[in-house]
């Protein structure tokens, strides 16, 4: 998947039971080359989290919305 600028990133999707109910959990993270005022790569993240019927009826949305991502 790639962001806004065109840089490869991923995605993992997982899903836990946290106190006895069901939660899905998705974070992206892109390596994104240094500029002002950061000398130096660092890692961009998003993270969505929600209970299970709510994550599965926007988790494609919000893999569509990782495109809009910027740096």
């Amino acid at each position: 998947m790639k962001n806004a600028a065109g840089r490869a990133g991923r995605w993992l999707e997982l899903a836990a039971n946290v106190q006895g109910r069901r939660v899905g959990y998705l974070v992206a993270v892109w390596v994104v080359d240094p500029w002002w005022p950061l000398a130096k790569q660092y890692v961009r993240v998003v993270e969505f989290a929600a209970p299970d019927a709510v994550f599965r009826a926007r988790a494609d949305a919000v893999k569509k919305a990782l495109a809009t991502v910027r740096g």
